[in-house]
């Protein structure tokens, strides 16, 4: 077992989902484990269920989670380029400083 990845907070109405992912040992850090199951499971959602925007909200002092998430075509939410509930800024927050990452639909995709 290498650790886990999950969604939760899929709101079919809202058109959103959320992402989290833990690798449980750093023997398995930096292996490029994490990015992939981050996009495969991305693209499920973004393709078969009913959510325009998938996002994650890692702690900034978890730079590795970041940066894979970024890697995994995630980008930094702009407030002036998204739109995002604002619940998403402090419900389920166990910290104040989350980063706020954010991977649109691909208009150029549809889903079965």
């Amino acid at each position: 077992e290498i650790g886990y990845i999950g969604y939760f907070g899929l709101n079919n109405w809202r058109g959103l989902a959320e992402l989290e992912i833990c690798i449980a040992s750093s023997m398995d850090w930096g292996r490029g484990w994490g990015t992939r199951a981050i996009r495969r499971l991305a693209d499920q959602l973004l393709v078969h269920a009913t959510v325009e925007n998938v996002i994650a909200r890692p702690s900034p002092r978890s730079r590795r989670a970041i940066a894979a998430f970024r890697k995994a075509g995630f980008v930094d939410y702009d407030r002036t380029l998204h739109r995002l509930p604002t619940w998403i800024f402090t419900v389920g927050l166990n910290y104040r400083d989350a980063v706020v990452l954010l991977r649109k639909r691909d208009s150029s995709k549809t889903h079965d």
